[in-house]
């Protein structure tokens, strides 16, 4: 997977500050992944890169099947209060020499005397050996091509009022009852 991780500006005291920041909470976030993923360990390879503006973004190269953009901006919320993530997942060595070449070769300088880029010790292909629970909900699902037509029918057999008005298709699902649970 390509992720992107981000630094709110206007958080802690400078470019500096939030480099080391940013690293230490990449570092909580794998850790919190594997729990929450079930991964035994998240090889990864991380870079970083300076803005135009001067504020450290952290590319990473992850090998897992899945982490959630929504959790993942969940995290950085609560540990830099930068939510703004990017996941994207990766397919062929050949995008993955890519993206490593260009983020290694932009901005040569480093902040502070945090790591231009490091990788995790795992990354080797061979070591690698993903554990993954059976509940993840991209293993539960496939990705089929029909019409819209096919897919109306399809939601309003599954209880959704469907609304087509040129050029939107609005799909409302009835609200499940609260049983007191998070909703």
């Amino acid at each position: 997977m390509f992720i992107t991780l981000t630094v709110n500006p206007a958080w802690g005291h400078g470019p500096v500050y939030r480099a080391r920041a940013l690293a230490r909470a990449w570092r909580i976030i794998r850790k919190r992944a594997c729990r929450k993923y079930k991964y035994k360990t998240i090889p990864f390879l991380a870079v970083f890169e300076r803005t135009k503006k001067g504020e450290p973004h952290l590319h990473i190269i992850a090998r897992c099947k899945w982490l959630g953009q929504r959790w993942l901006s969940d995290q950085m919320k609560e540990l830099m209060d930068a939510p703004i993530v990017d996941v994207r997942r990766v397919t062929g060595r050949r995008k993955v020499a890519s993206y490593v070449t260009k983020y290694i070769g932009k901005d040569p300088e480093r902040f502070g005397t945090c790591k231009r880029y490091w990788a995790s010790t795992v990354w080797e292909e061979e070591q690698w050996e993903p554990v993954v629970s059976d509940d993840h909900w991209h293993e539960r699902f496939e990705i089929r091509s029909m019409s819209l037509g096919a897919l109306i029918a399809g939601w309003e057999a599954m209880g959704a009022t469907v609304t087509t008005e040129h050029p939107w298709t609005i799909a409302r699902w009835p609200r499940p009852p609260n049983h007191g649970g998070p909703r």
